[in-house]
């Protein structure tokens, strides 16, 4: 996966996003009328925060394994 268009920048705002949207969410679990659209909204925000999570851990990995190949690369 290619990860240098992604910044942990982006990842932090998506996850404020987030933040919000799970607000909204469980406001509308409170109102009969709008339950199931709240546990519908709760649901994507779940698997938003997962793939946000495995974005952040490919985003790590990268910086690391490119700070590795420079530390190896600056020794030799």
């Amino acid at each position: 996966m290619n990860v240098n268009r992604i910044s942990l920048l982006a990842i932090k705002q998506l996850h404020l996003e987030l933040d919000r949207l799970e607000k909204q969410a469980r406001r509308e679990i409170e109102h009969a009328n709008s339950r199931s659209l709240g546990t519908m909204r709760l649901d994507l925000i779940e698997e938003c925060r997962r793939r946000l999570a495995f974005f952040h851990y490919m985003l790590k990995d990268a910086e690391s394994q490119a700070d590795e190949r420079r530390r190896f690369g600056n020794s030799e």
